[in-house]
C-alpha cells in the first residue's frame, strides 16, 4: 500500500531542504508514524505535494538509502525498512570513536566540485613547499580566524599538515628530546600518549577542575619535573568536554611565560563549539604551538591539518621537523580544503554538524538524565559519564553490544583522574540508532545504583 506522507518540514534556514526532508523521515519511522513495509510516496509526487524541487526529495531518499532507513526496489518504489534492521545493527554500536555526523553524500558533490576546479593546476601534483602553498595558508587562517576566535592570526605562521596529529607530532619531535616530560591534563587524549611512546617522552597529568587543567596544579607540576612543554586541550576537553574561560586561558599563558613553558595547544573541536573566547594561542602566541584540523567538522579522511607555530627560530625547527617526517604536504587534499574553506562550504558544513550533534546531545541528555555530565557546548561530538566503576561497565556494555571508552583510556599519569565513560554521540548511522545505544547504557547505569551522578559538572 502506497503511503501518503506528507510530512510539515521544520523551518530552519540554516539546514538544506534535503535534510529536513531526510530528519523528517527518520524521525516518523523512529515514532512509528511509517510503518514497517509501508511504501513511501513516488519522488515526484511526494516533491509536487511539498512543494519543493525533486531534487530534494532525490537526495533525501537516496541517504535514507544509505542509512538503512529504507529499501528501493526496481518497478516497486521505496519501502519503510524492517525497524530491527535501523535499531538493531549487525555487530556492534561503536560509540568510542569521536567523529562527526557528517552528511558525505553531500560533502562528496562539494570534494568533486573542488577537484574540477583545482585539479588542472599542475602544481598540485609535485611536491609543495614546505610550509604548504600560500593560498591553502591564506584559507586556514581566515578560517581559523573566524571560527576558533583567533583574531589576527598571521597566514605566514601556518604550516599545513596531514591532520592534527601530524600537527602535534611535528611540534613534539622539533621541541623535546627523548626522556623530556610532557604536562598534559589528568586525562588527556589518546593520540597524545601514543604521540609519548613513540618519540620517548614521559606524559605526567595536572590536575583538573570545572574549566580543565587548574593553574595551580600546572605550577606545581613544572617546579616538580622541571618540563618546558605542557599539552592542552582547552575547549570541549577529550574526555571530559570542559572548557576554559579567557580568564582560566590567560591564567595558563601567565604561568608558562613565568617557567619558560612551551604550550602545544590542541584546539580541534573550537570549531564545534563555535567559542565567543580566543585560544591560548592568542595570549601568549611567542610560546604557543596551536594545532587543528577540518577533522571533526568535515572529514578526517581529507588529512588537512594545520601548525600555527611562534616566529622565529621555533617556526624553521617544526619545517625541519616537517621535512623529516613528511617531506611535503599535500597538494591535492590541501587544494581540496582550502577551496571549502575559501568557498565557505566548510562553514556551511560545519553548522549542519553543530545542528545534529547538537540534536544527539539533547537525545542523549534526556535519556541519560542523573547520570551525563552536561557539555560545556551544546554541538559537542562527546559527553562524560562520571562512573566508579568505570572499567566494568565498559566490558559489561561490549559484551551488550555497545562500545564506549572508559576513563582508563585516557589516564595521563602523575595525577588522580576520575572515573567515568566517555560516549560519542557522532558515529551512529542515525538518531535511532543512537537512541537505541543509549538506552542500552542507561539500562545498565541503572542496574547499578552505584553508577548515579552525585554532583551535576
Amino acid at each position: 500500500m502506497q503511503s501518503v506522507w506528507a510530512p510539515e518540514l521544520t523551518e530552519n534556514a540554516g539546514t538544506p531542504i534535503y535534510r529536513r526532508l531526510l530528519d523528517a523521515l527518520a524521525e516518523d519511522i523512529a515514532r512509528g508514524r511509517l510503518k514497517e513495509g509501508e511504501r513511501l510516496p513516488p519522488q515526484r509526487d511526494l516533491a509536487h505535494r511539498l512543494s519543493i524541487s525533486l531534487g530534494s526529495v532525490t537526495r533525501a531518499y537516496d541517504e535514507a538509502l544509505r542509512r538503512g532507513l529504507v529499501e528501493a526496489h526496481v518497478g516497486r518504489g521505496t519501502f519503510v525498512s524492517d525497524r530491527r534492521k535501523v535499531d538493531e545493527p549487525s555487530g556492534l554500536i561503536d560509540l568510542s570513536t569521536n567523529t562527526a555526523p557528517i552528511d558525505f553524500g553531500a560533502l562528496s558533490l562539494l570534494v568533486q566540485q573542488a577537484m574540477g576546479k583545482r585539479s588542472i593546476l599542475p602544481g598540485l601534483y609535485d611536491y609543495q613547499p614546505p610550509p604548504g602553498r600560500e593560498a591553502d595558508r591564506r584559507a586556514a587562517a581566515a578560517w581559523i580566524g573566524r571560527t576558533a576566535n583567533f583574531p589576527n592570526l598571521d597566514w605566514n605562521d601556518v604550516i599545513t599538515c596531514a591532520g592534527t596529529q601530524n600537527g602535534l607530532a611535528v611540534a613534539l619531535s622539533s621541541l623535546c628530546r627523548p626522556g623530556d616530560v610532557v604536562l598534559c591534563e589528568a586525562m588527556t587524549f589518546p593520540g597524545m600518549r601514543l604521540l609519548a611512546v613513540q618519540l620517548g617522552l614521559t606524559l605526567r597529568g595536572v590536575a583538573m577542575d570545572g574549566e580543565g587543567m587548574e593553574p595551580g596544579a600546572l605550577g606545581q607540576a613544572v617546579r616538580e619535573t622541571g618540563a618546558k612543554m605542557v599539552y592542552v586541550l582547552p575547549t570541549l576537553q577529550n574526555p571530559t568536554t570542559r572548557t576554559m574561560s579567557a580568564a582560566r586561558r590567560g591564567e595558563i599563558a601567565a604561568i608558562a611565560r613565568k617557567h619558560d613553558l612551551w604550550i602545544l595547544e590542541d584546539d580541534i573541536y573550537a570549531c564545534c563549539a563555535a567559542p565567543d573566547v580566543p585560544p591560548i594561542a592568542a595570549f601568549a602566541p611567542e610560546r604557543t604551538f596551536y594545532a587543528t584540523s577540518l577533522s571533526k567538522i568535515v572529514s578526517p579522511g581529507l588529512r588537512a591539518g594545520y601548525l600555527v607555530a611562534p616566529k622565529g627560530e621555533a617556526f624553521e625547527r617544526c619545517l625541519r621537523g616537517f621535512r623529516a617526517l613528511m617531506h611535503s604536504p599535500c597538494g591535492l587534499s590541501g587544494a581540496v580544503a582550502a577551496h571549502l574553506l575559501e568557498s565557505l562550504a566548510a562553514d556551511e558544513i560545519a553548522a549542519r554538524v553543530r545542528v545534529e550533534a547538537a540534536e544527539r546531545i539533547g537525545l542523549a541528555l534526556d535519556l541519560l538524565d542523573g547520570f551525563a555530565a552536561k557539555p560545556a557546548a551544546p554541538s559537542s561530538l562527546h559527553l562524560w559519564i562520571p562512573c566508579p566503576q568505570a572499567d566494568r561497565m565498559a566490558s559489561r556494555l561490549l559484551g551488550e553490544g555497545v562500545r564506549i571508552s572508559p576513563a582508563s583510556a585516557f589516564e595521563a599519569g602523575g595525577a588522580e583522574a576520575e572515573s567515568g565513560l566517555r560516549l560519542c554521540v557522532g558515529p551512529a548511522a542515525s538518531r535511532p540508532i543512537l537512541a537505541k545505544a543509549l538506552g542500552m547504557v542507561r539500562t545498565a547505569l541503572t542496574a547499578d545504583p552505584g553508577q548515579m551522578l552525585q554532583t551535576a559538572l
